[in-house]
């Protein structure tokens, strides 16, 4: 069965206005379009939508959607699953907020403050589940279970001010990346400061820092594809830019 950009904007209750965008940026284009020019989708175009809307209530933006399509065979059973596996991960996160919030309320009607150590446990342990799920096959081989174990150890020590000063440095180094490669060199001085940022990050969670280990972590980012959109879903590019600029400045910091 095919669709008119009409029929299928009533269809999933997105605007044409979207649909033609999508094609506009070639995320989402009809199979073909008739005698009259206008646009017909087929069932796999219907397919390729819903993929497409499930990765944008996860909060995907379009450009990290299109690179995960692009660089990954349609298969709509491996989207779905993956995106199934990421709604588990946020139901979990919920089930955890839940019980913390159930757990202070219980504490103010007892009568009993507390602690503030407990009230973001729940944030830290769903830091390390996420990371474990989504890395954890992969920087586990690269850099052994102690050392992984020990970071994770680390973050469930962290008091509140070191967790928001790792997020701080976290979106300061994506600003500075975003400045660097606006330059276009990545060993110019903010390409340096980016990979100062980074390294300072790090070692909220390494308990020893090594350049080789850091270049290993910039390479790990443009080969594996869950990182590569973690930092290119910000701009194209971005990946390789952090990769090549700690290549550069790793040595020298």
């Amino acid at each position: 069965m095919s669709y008119s950009i009409k029929q299928l904007s009533d269809l999933v209750g997105v605007s044409t206005r979207t649909l033609r965008f999508y094609d506009q940026i070639g995320l989402l284009q009809p199979n073909r379009k008739n005698v009259s020019g206008y646009r017909e989708y087929d069932q796999l175009a219907v397919d390729r939508l819903q993929i497409i809307l499930l990765y944008r209530e996860l909060e995907f933006n379009l450009e990290a959607i299109r690179q995960l399509l692009e660089k990954t065979e349609m298969d709509p059973v491996a989207h779905l699953q993956n995106q199934r596996n990421l709604l588990a991960q946020r139901e979990h996160a919920i089930r955890q907020q839940l019980l913390t919030i159930d757990r202070t309320l219980e504490s103010y009607q007892e009568g009993n403050h507390m602690k503030d150590q407990a009230k973001f446990e729940f944030i830290k342990n769903k830091l390390i589940e996420e990371n474990e799920t989504k890395f954890g096959q992969e920087i586990r081989p690269k850099y052994g279970d102690d050392a992984v174990d020990q970071s994770n150890a680390t973050v469930k020590r962290m008091d509140q001010a070191t967790f928001d000063r790792a997020h701080v440095l976290a979106n300061q180094t994506i600003e500075a990346l975003l400045a660097a490669m606006d330059t276009g060199d990545s060993a110019g001085d903010l390409a340096r400061e980016t990979v100062r940022l980074h390294k300072e990050w790090l070692t909220i969670y390494w308990s020893s820092y090594s350049p080789e280990a850091h270049a290993g972590l910039g390479q790990m980012y443009v080969e594996d594809e869950r990182f590569r959109v973690h930092y290119d879903q910000h701009r194209t590019g971005a990946a390789e830019f952090l990769r090549d600029a700690i290549q550069i400045w790793a040595e020298r910091l």
